[in-house]
C-alpha cells in the first residue's frame, strides 16, 4: 500500500467521485420534473456500507485467537452507479420527482462536496509541505 492510499487521498477521491454522481443524479431529475413516467435517479452501492467500512478501518489483532482482517491487500471500495427508483410514484403521471426533496439533497450534497475538497486541500497542503521541508 502506497503512501497516498494510506494517507485516505484515494478515499477522499472516491468520495468525491460518489458527490460528483449525486449531483448528477439530482440534475437529472430536476430537468425531468414535468416528464410523466419518469422515474428519479438515485446513487446506489455494490454491496453494503457497513462491510465498506469495516474494510477501510484499521483493524487490531491483540490477541493470537482473533480474527486477521483480509489478505493484507488494499481493501476495495464499494462500486456505485446510478439506478432508477422505481418503488414510489408521487403523482398520477408516474413521475416520482419531488422538487422539495431534489433541492434538499442538492444541497446537503453540495455542503458535503465542499468538505471533501476543504479535506483534500489539507492532505495536499500537508503533503506539499513535507516535500518542501517547509520552504517555499
Amino acid at each position: 500500500m502506497g503512501f497516498l492510499t494510506t494517507s485516505g487521498i484515494s478515499h477522499l477521491d472516491w468520495a468525491l467521485h460518489v458527490a460528483g454522481l449525486r449531483h448528477q443524479a439530482v440534475a437529472h431529475n430536476l430537468s425531468n420534473l414535468s416528464t410523466p413516467g419518469y422515474k428519479r435517479l438515485a446513487v446506489t452501492f455494490d454491496g453494503a456500507l457497513s462491510s465498506a467500512a469495516r474494510n477501510l478501518l484499521p483493524v487490531a489483532t491483540t490477541h493470537p485467537g482473533h480474527v486477521r482482517p483480509g489478505s493484507g491487500s488494499a481493501p476495495s471500495l464499494p462500486q456505485t452507479w446510478l439506478q432508477p427508483v422505481t418503488s414510489t410514484s408521487a403523482r398520477p403521471d408516474g413521475n416520482n420527482v419531488d422538487l422539495e426533496h431534489e433541492l434538499a439533497t442538492l444541497s446537503e450534497n453540495t455542503l458535503h462536496h465542499q468538505a471533501l475538497l476543504r479535506q483534500l486541500n489539507q492532505r495536499l497542503a500537508a503533503l506539499r509541505l513535507a516535500v518542501t521541508e517547509g520552504r517555499k
